[in-house]
């Protein structure tokens, strides 16, 4: 026996027909239309709804919703149905991409191949490139460094390990059972250190 659609107050339903026209039955109520469901199911409704059906255009395997509303006129309460199309699906916002003009790929490329400030150019095509990296230069020049880049490197590089060796001993020594910090100035002075010692090629 085929399952029969029950209508709660106030609750949308969105059924399918499984055939265009329904079928007039004897209802405890008075005459009622039969629609028989793509899912399977029945529903009985009045003869109210399948004119509101006809005048939407619904036909078989088409979605549509039904609602058995209740409405409200001070103390008294009525039913009303309504019939409608469901809403249609809103469609996804499209991702628009700015074009790049010849120009400003042209831009592009020359500061690509100017660089942007911290990489050196390629060398020119007409001019081979020295074992230095500088067109033009001696064949056997050695390769040419930034004293102050290096030092400060350097310098970061020993300042670095006495924060790490600060914070191992303070670590240890808690383990330990004694209570160690070391301020700034104690860092500063071990980070010094290193850095003399690195830089008259010491370890």
């Amino acid at each position: 026996m085929r399952e029969i659609v029950k209508f709660e107050t106030n609750v949308p339903l969105r059924l399918a027909l499984a055939y265009d026209e329904g079928k007039d039955v004897a209802g405890r109520f008075g005459d009622q239309v039969m629609y028989t469901l793509e899912d399977e199911q029945v529903m009985y409704v009045d003869p109210i709804i399948r004119t509101k059906l006809n005048a939407l255009g619904i036909r078989r395997k088409e979605p549509f919703v039904i609602c058995k509303t209740e409405k409200r006129a001070g103390q008294r309460r009525t039913i009303e149905w309504e019939v409608r199309r469901p809403e249609p699906e809103a469609a996804p916002t499209p991702v628009v991409t700015a074009p790049v003009s010849q120009h400003g790929e042209a831009e592009a490329s020359t500061r690509r191949s100017q660089g942007n400030g911290t990489t050196p150019p390629a060398p020119p095509v007409n001019g081979a490139a020295k074992p230095n990296g500088l067109a033009g230069g001696p064949p056997h020049a050695e390769p040419m460094y930034d004293p102050m880049a290096l030092a400060g490197a350097t310098m970061l590089s020993a300042l670095c390990a006495a924060v790490d060796a600060a914070q191992a001993t303070e670590t240890y020594a808690a383990e330990k059972g004694y209570l160690v910090r070391f301020s700034g100035e104690d860092i500063r002075a071990v980070g010094l250190t290193l850095y003399i010692n690195f830089a008259k090629g010491g370890k």
